[in-house]
């Protein structure tokens, strides 16, 4: 029995990739995946839930408790049954990256290594600041800290940690049976994430249902950085309740939820870049084939100072503010 592992990291396309393995489950079924739900369990097992999602939630208990017997176990009766013998075990879970320096994220992967002989690991990672403005528009203004602190922070803490990540793989599973990929136009065996995923798993594309609507919207980083003098309004990182009450009263199309190309300011790129460059030389040298290290920062997202003037900024969360006043009146005078 085979296993491919996708450790998906956090803001790299995983919840894409997620949603769209379990929305053909059946069809990977055919050509011989099989899909464990949240607890680890397969079709053919009691309890097995053909809608679950992937078993983030499993392994979060496994890392919790550092402790993998109840992985040993879940595998061990998946290997026991003689129709799984020339199957392969899909995993996908983001969590699979975590902890990767402590034994309670690195025997997980040990123990997979014990159970396999052959396993291959597929592993995206996103340019740089690309990953950096993402997460905070998903975590960080909720902490009260502005884009730039935020990057200050993850300078520190060595977030996003692709090349520990992509080191660890290599040593665990070796490099042949690692593929490391990156999340950007251009880079894609197909015409996007998803049809690059089923490439890998080597499904055709036009056997599965690729179509994906975007559940994970982010708000307007000007927005974020406004809301980041205000983190009274969330419980904690994860509260997601003032972005679902905006989409009730505004469409995706609104400023509250476009992008913003240009919002990186050149100082704090060239601080992104500096600090990030031996990471990405190290990783585009050893891991993406043919990929200038320069391919992992996203030059897009970057604005001249004259463009990235406070005066600039004011204006756009203004145009934001006025937006969120007349629909609201709008939603009143229903």
């Amino acid at each position: 029995m085979k296993l491919v592992l996708h450790p998906g990291h956090s803001k790299c396309g995983s919840t894409s990739i997620q949603k769209s393995i379990i929305k053909n489950r059946k069809t990977l079924e055919r050509f011989g995946y099989l899909i464990p739900d949240p607890q680890m369990r397969v079709r053919g097992d009691d309890g097995f839930n053909p809608n679950g999602e992937t078993p983030r939630p499993f392994f979060r208990k496994v890392m919790e408790e550092n402790d993998t017997k109840i992985l040993e176990e879940k595998l061990g009766n998946i290997l026991s049954k003689k129709e799984h013998e020339d199957k392969t075990l899909l995993i996908s879970a983001e969590n699979l990256v975590n902890q990767l320096k402590r034994p309670s994220g690195a025997n997980i992967h040990y123990v997979f290594r014990s159970f396999f002989s052959e396993v291959k690991v597929v592993y995206y990672i996103k340019p740089f600041d690309e990953f950096l403005l993402s997460a905070w528009q998903q975590w960080g203004y909720k902490k009260g800290k502005s884009f730039d602190s935020f990057v200050d922070e993850s300078i520190k803490t060595g977030n996003p940690s692709f090349k520990i990540a992509a080191e660890f793989f290599h040593n665990t599973y070796g490099r042949e049976n690692l593929t490391v990929s990156l999340v950007k136009k251009g880079h894609y065996l197909g015409n996007g994430l998803l049809s690059d995923f089923f490439n890998k798993l080597k499904v055709g594309c036009d056997e599965v249902d690729l179509s994906f609507q975007e559940s994970n919207i982010s708000l307007n980083p000007a927005l974020c950085e406004l809301l980041s003098h205000c983190p009274s309004l969330f419980k904690d990182i994860h509260d997601e309740s003032v972005k679902e009450a905006l989409s009730l009263h505004l469409s995706k199309e609104a400023l509250a939820f476009q992008r913003m190309p240009g919002f990186v300011s050149e100082k704090t790129s060239k601080k992104i870049i500096e600090s990030y460059k031996s990471d990405a030389e190290l990783v585009a040298n050893r891991f993406l084939n043919g990929v200038s290290y320069e391919s992992l920062f996203s030059y897009s997202l970057v604005a001249s100072d004259d463009e990235h003037s406070s005066v600039d900024m004011t204006k756009k969360q203004m145009a934001i503010q006025t937006e969120l006043m007349v629909s609201l009146i709008k939603s009143l005078s229903k």
